[in-house]
């Protein structure tokens, strides 16, 4: 089976994979952990220390043979994600979550890891016609798709960024709205084989919405029997963070293939709604 994760430049796609993979070797992580590969040979592989310069490299990646990279690397704070810039060969990445019958349920997903131009920029289509190919066979052959989205400015609710500025991905709400029509255009025509569509807002925390409510509410935890009526958390994350666009979502739904999203709002800083899109894909994948 694979999962394929879209979504536009710097939104986020292989933070979501390094975060779980921090997740898994701190022992932070409750539900969903990453067997293979070595999770610290992922966060090594995807990460750099910033320099302290202006200087336009931006920082020096670690070392893959680096014997004590678990004594050189900093804390989390100190560490970026390097993103996508060429198209990735296929990953195959083993994934445990935690089921409500709590047990471990191992999955194997393709990890398909594209640059975010390959969806946004129609000169890099042009330009990579074959790579673009390869990438609309390998979604429409998928049995899950996850689309990262961008936060967007709302002229009611306040957006506060760590350092007080307002963050450089966030998009104004006709653009996150006509951006959000075109995903689901492009998912329809070239995802009818697709079970599962998940759409998550990732990089949350920049909104400057309280989380920590929703953290508190949809609490998951398969040892302790904390489990997540899906309908009512899809209800409610939709009708608070995707109220914007509800009209582009009844008309998407009404189309072939017919293929209704489940909604997300996620964080590397909250390791609970991180893991929450997992949890759900785990259960609905766990007998394929």
């Amino acid at each position: 089976m694979s999962v394929i994760f879209i979504g536009n430049r710097a939104v986020g796609k292989t933070s979501m994979i390094v975060a779980l993979a921090k997740g898994t070797v701190s022992k932070k992580n409750k539900n969903v952990r990453i067997i293979t590969p070595n999770p610290q040979d992922l966060i090594e592989q995807f990460s750099f220390v910033p320099s302290n310069n202006n200087s336009e490299k931006e920082g020096f990646p670690l070392a893959s043979d680096d014997e004590n990279f678990s004594q050189k690397i900093p804390q989390t704070e100190e560490i970026e994600i390097a993103g996508t810039y060429q198209l990735q060969a296929p990953r195959s990445l083993l994934l445990s979550v935690d089921l409500p019958s709590g047990v471990g349920k191992e999955i194997r997903v393709d990890w398909i890891d594209t640059p975010g131009e390959a969806w946004s920029n129609p000169d890099w289509r042009k330009k990579n016609p074959e790579d673009y190919e390869k990438l609309l066979e390998t979604v429409s052959k998928s049995l899950a798709v996850v689309l990262l989205v961008p936060p967007y400015i709302r002229t009611n609710r306040p957006i506060v960024s760590r350092d007080n500025t307002k963050p450089p991905d966030q998009l104004n709400m006709e653009t996150w709205r006509t951006q959000l029509k075109e995903w689901l255009a492009l998912i329809r025509k070239n995802c009818s084989n697709v079970k599962h569509l998940v759409i998550a807002i990732h990089k949350a925390d920049l909104w400057g919405y309280d989380l920590q409510k929703d953290h508190e509410k949809w609490q998951y935890n398969a040892q302790k029997r904390q489990l997540i009526n899906w309908f009512k958390y899809n209800q409610h994350i939709k009708d608070t963070y995707f109220d914007l666009a509800l009209d582009i979502i009844r008309e998407h739904n009404s189309k072939p293939p017919y293929l209704s999203p489940r909604f997300f709002v996620t964080t590397i800083k909250n390791p609970n709604l991180l893991e929450l899109p997992w949890v759900y894909l785990g259960s609905q994948l766990a007998y394929v």
